[in-house]
């Protein structure tokens, strides 16, 4: 699934935030979601960079329903 630079500079942010590997969903609705876990020793200094990236997009949201924390974003892909 090729994503918006956007939606990739969202992706590249969360992972440097949180060393972990993402996951990109393209979902019903035209969005992707990208989907990035939360260390069990996140640092401060990494939830502030977690935030900074998620306040960048409308939608947004975590989880911990997997019995690990995940966080979530939604980017509106625009049709090519």
């Amino acid at each position: 699934m090729q994503v918006s630079v956007r939606a990739n500079a969202l992706r590249e942010a969360l992972e440097r935030a949180t060393g972990e590997v993402s996951t990109a969903t393209a979902t019903s609705r035209g969005t992707v979601r990208i989907t990035v876990p939360i260390p069990e020793r996140c640092t401060d200094e990494q939830w502030a960079a977690v935030l900074r990236a998620l306040m960048s997009v409308p939608r947004w949201g975590a989880t911990d329903g997997s019995g690990r924390t995940e966080v979530w974003a939604e980017i509106k892909e625009d049709p090519c």
